[in-house]
């Protein structure tokens, strides 16, 4: 009995360790996390849009309704709109979700297209990502 009794105490102070490691890590990486997905979402969003001379994070709008919440990010050249960005997700994938970023120009014409998630199988589905050739 003494024998199981230490053993579960020494699981519980691992487990305690582990546990203490994993939440500094966490803490540790969560704002560069953050801060690299940002970077990605404005990379998507310069690539997708015409050519802006604002922030379009500084311009995002954010929605929220039954469906779920949504956000896009507005583009001006000077005082003019130059377009819009926004998130799209489709449940088309045949291995599940696919999120993209749609760009649309002032006059309402799709200006780019960038695939930011999917699960696709690499080397076959997941080829529609890369640009033609």
């Amino acid at each position: 009995m003494k024998e199981i009794l230490d053993l579960g105490l020494r699981l519980a102070l691992i487990c305690a360790v582990a546990a203490l490691l994993l939440s500094q890590v966490d803490a540790q990486t969560r704002e560069p996390i953050r801060q690299a997905m940002l970077r990605e979402r404005m990379a998507a969003v310069a690539a997708v849009m015409p050519p802006f001379d604002n922030l379009p994070d500084a311009d995002r709008v954010d929605l929220s309704d039954a469906a779920g919440e949504r956000s896009y990010w507005r583009g001006y050249r000077g005082e003019a709109p130059a377009g819009v960005a926004f998130k799209a997700l489709t449940k088309s994938g045949y291995s599940g979700e696919i999120e993209l970023m749609l760009g649309l120009d002032a006059e309402g014409k799709v200006s780019g297209l960038r695939i930011l998630r999917h699960a696709e199988t690499p080397g076959l589905g997941a080829k529609y990502a890369d640009p033609a050739p």
